[in-house]
């Protein structure tokens, strides 16, 4: 019996030891490759700052070709020769001047001459460049594609007043801005990665299945054994994402793998097999010799002592303990020697005494309980705890943190009257996480007791219901109740601060009768998706109905950027839905206003705002304005007055209205 008792403590043993090297090589693995993402995550910051300076430079590299463009007294700067020797001098890849239809008329390179930005989507974030009232000087693409050859390219482009050129773009290879983020990209930093030489990290393109980078002090190949390659290769390697053990260049190796934040890379890391099992057989067999020793030990005092103390007593413990779970709740427990059992047999007897009452309070708490309630009870004489099988998921307590809480009366005492103290007065909830659950409580002399309820579901129900109650179903944007509900809150937390914009759509109707309203239906939802990706999701964006949206901005923005969000927004809506405009005229009146202490609540701030909406719709539609309150005479007399004061400078700004006779300083004598 010694001999089988000590082999299955040896595997048992061994086992343990095979699992926890398993799991502790694992956690190399996943340091090794942590360390990685760690280092590339702290060079980010570098990264951003490289990628700004390269910016600067080349967009100061076209600056300085405008410059020795504008030098030229006679046309010779037309010649490709020239533009050539340019794009030399200044170390960029090619030179483009285009006129004002975005159309190539002279470059450095022949094949594209002619080509037409405006024609190709590739090139939309250089459209502005040629669009007429734009208040973008240039632009910077560093991840653009050429329009003739669709390879990667670094494209820089301004406006110029070169005679007969509109923009002046120069191109530039990527691999030059790639060389100089070379040392904090990813690659970069595995090359650099000393390593032992049973320790391997590699990183592997996603997409091709191109092995980019591997340490230095290790073979330069990571091979399967049956030769895979190609995306199955990457499939192989997304499969190690838990690790395991395979053969590779030929040997075994532990293995791990996990995927780059942005999808584009697997990172791998691995260990030689043969050294992790020669370190693990010593460790065995030292473990195998100690375990020997403890169990001849054990044995021997085991004999002598077990018998002669033991054994009588524990017997007669057993017999008595079996009559009170035979509910034989006058059992007396006692022990012949006095030894520790008869500590045992004391707590026994407070064990009886505690177990009777609980069998009372348990079978009456149970009788209420179902999947959706828990129950618990706290013996605090015998030190024990019990538990309904569902009281842990309903806390929704991880093993670590049940374990912490559950290991005596007290602890699980303190972790729910902490509960109770987070209940929310109003419903009587408490939060855990994302569930939701209530309480019974009950406590005496000796006990602690009672019943979660999860109320979960209910919970869930309810705040389903109401988000839909607040959803336009047409657009998804919240309906003119939220919106009423979520900017009067927001005032009430801030009354002064806040910026409220109406949107009406002008000729809409036009759309609706003519081509029915299911087209109507599609201008609204595109609309609306305009206006979602203009503001924030802290912003409310709503629907009020019909063609009219709303729009509130909880935080403090100057005039200047509103209005320039205004003028984009506006373009970007004539943009995409430019056929409605061409056909019907359609276009978008906007009235804003800035919350003060004159218009704190939802209901003054709506009527400043839409007065500011009626003097656009009332003074040549498709455009903004900024409700000013020192300006007091009627929105309807502004086509006919005279007077140049700062609604009419807007309303003329914007091309509403024509130029006053009367100008600033002649209206401020008048006392306006």
């Amino acid at each position: 019996m010694f001999y089988a008792l000590t082999i299955v403590v040896f595997l048992i043993v061994t086992g343990i030891m095979l699992a926890l090297q398993g799991r502790a090589v694992m956690t190399d693995l996943d340091q090794m490759m942590a360390d990685i993402r760690t280092v590339y995550d702290a060079n980010k910051d570098t990264m951003e700052e490289l990628k700004t300076q390269f910016s600067d430079d080349y967009y100061n590299r076209a600056l300085a070709i405008e410059y020795m463009l504008e030098l030229y007294s006679d046309e010779s700067w037309k010649d490709q020769a020239v533009l050539q020797q340019l794009s030399q001098l200044m170390e960029v890849e090619s030179i483009h001047l285009m006129d004002e239809n975005g159309v190539v008329q002279y470059s450095s390179s022949p094949a594209s001459v002619g080509l037409n930005l405006m024609e190709h989507e590739s090139a939309n974030k250089f459209w502005p460049l040629f669009q007429k009232g734009s208040q973008v000087d240039h632009v910077i693409e560093l991840e653009g594609k050429s329009i003739s050859s669709g390879q990667s390219r670094i494209y820089v482009g301004i406006r110029t007043d070169i005679e007969g050129v509109s923009v002046l773009q120069i191109g530039v290879e990527s691999r030059v801005l790639g060389n100089l983020l070379q040392n904090n990209t990813m690659e970069g930093i595995i090359e650099k990665t000393p390593t032992l030489w049973t320790r391997t990290i590699f990183l592997v393109n996603r997409s091709t299945g191109e092995l980019t980078a591997i340490t230095p002090n290790n073979d330069q190949v990571v091979e399967f054994a049956d030769g895979v390659s190609g995306l199955a290769y990457v499939h192989r390697l997304e499969g190690l994402q838990e690790g395991g053990l395979r053969t590779i260049n030929g040997m075994a190796y532990y293995v791990k793998t996990t995927i780059t934040r942005d999808g584009s890379y697997v990172i791998g890391a691995m260990a030689q097999a043969s050294s992790i099992h020669e370190d693990f057989l010593w460790q065995v067999l030292a473990v195998l010799v100690g375990i020997l020793i403890v169990m001849l030990i054990m044995f021997g005092l085991i004999r002598r002592y077990l018998r002669r103390y033991v054994l009588d007593d524990l017997q007669g413990i057993e017999r008595q303990v079996v009559r009170l779970l035979e509910g034989d709740y006058d059992v007396e427990f006692t022990t012949r020697y006095n030894t520790e059992l008869r500590i045992i047999a004391l707590l026994m007897n407070d064990w009886r005494d505690s177990y009777r009452s609980k069998a009372e309070r348990m079978t009456r708490i149970m009788r209420a309980i179902d999947q959706h309630v828990g129950a618990f009870e706290c013996l605090l004489s015998i030190h024990s705890n019990f538990f309904s099988d569902n009281l842990k998921q309903i806390l929704g307590l991880s093993d670590g943190m049940w374990t912490a809480v559950s290991k005596s009366p007290q602890a699980f005492r303190h972790y729910i009257r902490a509960l109770e103290e987070s209940r929310d007065p109003k419903t009587g909830m408490i939060q855990i996480g994302d569930r939701y659950v209530e309480m019974a409580l009950f406590e005496s002399e000796d006990a602690f007791y009672g019943m979660v309820m999860d109320r979960t579901t209910e919970i869930r129900r309810q705040q389903v219901m109401e988000l839909e109650a607040e959803t336009d179903s047409l657009t998804g944007l919240t309906n003119r109740a939220g919106v009423e509900r979520q900017i009067a809150a927001m005032l009430a937390n801030n009354p002064t601060k806040g910026i409220l914009l109406l949107f009406d759509m002008d000729r809409f109707k036009s759309i609706n009768d003519s081509e029915g309203h299911p087209e109507g239906d599609k201008v609204l939802r595109k609309f609306a998706a305009i206006l979602r990706s203009y503001f924030r999701k802290d912003d409310v964006v709503g629907r009020l109905g019909g063609d009219e949206f709303i729009v509130f901005v909880s935080e403090s923005v100057s005039c200047e950027v509103i209005s320039n969000k205004m003028h984009w927004l506006l373009e970007t809506v004539l943009m995409e839905l430019r056929r409605y405009h061409e056909t019907y005229g359609f276009a978008t009146s906007v009235g804003i206003a800035y919350a003060d202490e004159e218009h704190s609540t939802y209901e003054s701030l709506y009527a400043s705002a839409d007065s500011a909406l009626y003097i656009v719709k009332n003074n040549g539609k498709n455009g903004f304005y900024i409700a000013d309150n020192k300006i007091t005479c009627p929105v309807e007399k502004c086509k006919d007055c005279p007077l140049c004061c700062k609604r009419n400078e807007v309303l003329v700004e914007q091309g509403l209205l024509p130029p006053s006779v009367v100008k600033q300083d002649e209206v401020d004598e008048l006392g306006f």
